[in-house]
């Protein structure tokens, strides 16, 4: 996941691929718990949120080829 990918995020109403799609705007490694890869905080802007929040990588899902 890059800055400038379009994103869904997946806990919207429960299910991936709905709701509206939002972009990428900054990412950011995370501080695992000994022993664990790092995974990447993305930080978005999706409709639904008033505000650009930080999700976990985990919860979006990448929809550039759709688009």
């Amino acid at each position: 996941m890059k800055v400038g990918d379009l994103v869904r995020w997946k806990g919207c109403w429960g299910k991936v691929g709905t709701g509206s799609p939002g972009i990428v705007l900054e990412t950011k490694p995370t501080k695992p718990p000994y022993g664990e890869e790092p995974k990447t905080a993305v930080l978005a802007y999706i409709r639904e949120c008033p505000n650009p929040e930080w999700f976990h990588e985990n919860e979006l899902e990448v929809i550039n080829d759709r688009w």
